[in-house]
């Protein structure tokens, strides 16, 4: 049995809104009516609308359950999943400090990264394995779709610009990138998925 300090410290950790928590299990239903509407109620209860002020806690541990999701195998869960990491990241896009966007997007790109391991020496099935591959697919493919990415490409990259964030920006595109090219010499199955990826980039 936990510890009740263990017990407190969690609960005091999750988001008190139970229709949010339950709109996580409703992106993996096969009706797109449901999936569409919790997609919706999850980027509201974070971020509200226009110039409301962003439920910080609560989105960070929406970003996190909605990059563990796009892993999921079960029928609908990735589609799901991966629609709204991509509004998701679109309203967090809107809701950031222009001055921290190029910050942030490295940040979004290292937890992308962390949740989506596909690393066989961790005792991860091959299911496992395929899941998180494909998971970090759609989640590469969710951020291109925020426009996260064109976005800093026009506003944060200058040809008469500071080099060292010019650098920057050349950097995470090439992370982006090179995280794409492993993933199309992953597995052969990936390969058609992955070049379709990485024009998506391009």
């Amino acid at each position: 049995m936990l510890d009740a300090s263990i017990m407190k410290t969690v609960s005091h950790q999750l988001p008190k809104n139970d229709a949010f928590l339950d709109a996580f299990w409703h992106l993996s239903s096969t009706d797109d009516g449901k999936r569409i509407a919790s997609s919706a109620l999850i980027i509201q209860h974070c971020y509200g609308s226009g110039d409301s002020e962003v439920n910080q806690d609560d989105a960070e541990y929406a970003m996190k359950r909605l990059m563990r999701g796009i892993c999921g195998g079960k029928s609908g869960a990735r589609q799901g999943f991966a629609g709204t990491l991509a509004s998701f990241l679109q309203a967090r896009l809107s809701h950031t400090d222009p001055a921290n966007v190029l910050s942030d997007a490295e940040y979004v790109h290292k937890k992308l990264m962390e949740h989506t391991s596909v690393d066989g020496d961790m005792g991860m099935s091959k299911g496992d394995e395929r899941d998180a591959a494909f998971g970090r697919l759609f989640g590469i493919l969710a951020v291109v779709r925020s426009n996260t990415l064109q976005h800093i490409i026009e506003h944060h990259y200058k040809d008469d610009g500071d080099e060292g964030n010019n650098q920057s920006v050349v950097q995470l595109l090439q992370n982006y990138m090179v995280d794409l090219i492993k993933l199309f010499n992953y597995k052969k199955w990936m390969q058609d998925a992955a070049a379709f990826a990485i024009c998506e980039v391009l």
